[in-house]
């Protein structure tokens, strides 16, 4: 295109035509480069969120057990509580030889050590 500017300000040498078709073009353009900042602007904004999602649940993994896990553990402290105090009521109600026992269970030991101890000081009586 070949276009001068006269004293007035008009273009000398374009036709309508042709300054309606860069008019519309240059909008068109205008409009694409808004829309280009806007994706770029979305993409930024996602890739941000996707950072931050990623960083909670990195520190949610690291932080505490996982929720099914927190209430098993719930449950399995309040069962393990019950076994416990039948166990200390048992204590009163039962010979010797099953106190021990019970002791030990209570006391995170081999429940069957001191029956397994009779057995071969027993054993070793009827050798000699």
């Amino acid at each position: 295109m070949n276009g001068k500017k006269t004293l007035t300000g008009a273009l000398k040498g374009v036709s309508y035509e042709d300054f309606e078709s860069l008019k519309k073009t240059a909008q068109h353009v205008k409009r694409v480069e808004a829309e280009r900042d806007k994706a770029i602007g979305m993409i930024k904004t996602s890739e941000k969120k996707a950072v931050e999602a990623e960083e909670k649940a990195e520190q949610a993994l690291n932080e505490r057990p996982p929720m099914k896990m927190q209430m098993e553990n719930v449950q399995l402290k309040a069962r393990l509580g019950r076994i416990e105090s039948w166990l200390q009521r048992l204590l009163n109600y039962l010979p010797e030889q099953f106190r021990a026992m019970i002791n030990n269970i209570l006391h995170d030991r081999e429940p069957f050590k001191s029956e397994q101890r009779q057995k071969q000081d027993r054993g070793m009586d009827m050798e000699r």
